[in-house]
């Protein structure tokens, strides 16, 4: 329910149906579970959302502690990841960290996307603004 209240912009309804989600895999999971990750990258992409930047990325950085665990490392999801935790970064115009995370995002890219997917092109224009902006 949280994925359909955050596609309708309702946030409020959608944050608390991943807190009740959250509490319920923290009560009932081992805190190795990798499924949790997926949770925290919704409720990360939420607070974006409603520009709570230092909630975002605290949820952002808990993903990564998960999927840097179970996941190969030039696995597509940590490309999106890295690109969601740069973005946060950016929007709290800390530019040097998220220039950090869009270049290990354009790095796996790069290795797993073709020459010419308008992806590779974001990246790399968010790399060029951070630059800019050093």
């Amino acid at each position: 329910m949280g994925i359909v209240y955050s596609n309708t912009n309702e946030w409020s309804k959608a944050r608390s149906y991943y807190e009740k989600a959250l509490e319920i895999y923290q009560k009932q999971l081992s805190p190795d579970y990798s499924h949790p990750g997926i949770l925290y990258n919704n409720i990360g992409l939420l607070c974006d959302n409603m520009e709570e930047y230092s909630n975002a990325l605290a949820f952002y950085l808990q993903t990564w502690k998960i999927k840097e665990q179970t996941l190969p490392s030039n696995h597509p999801g940590l490309a999106t990841l890295y690109n969601n935790i740069a973005t946060v970064y950016n929007n709290m115009k800390e530019y040097a960290k998220a220039l950090s995370f869009f270049e290990s995002a354009l790095v796996i890219k790069q290795k797993t996307l073709p020459p010419n997917h308008p992806s590779l092109q974001d990246v790399i224009q968010s790399i060029e603004y951070c630059n800019k902006n050093l």
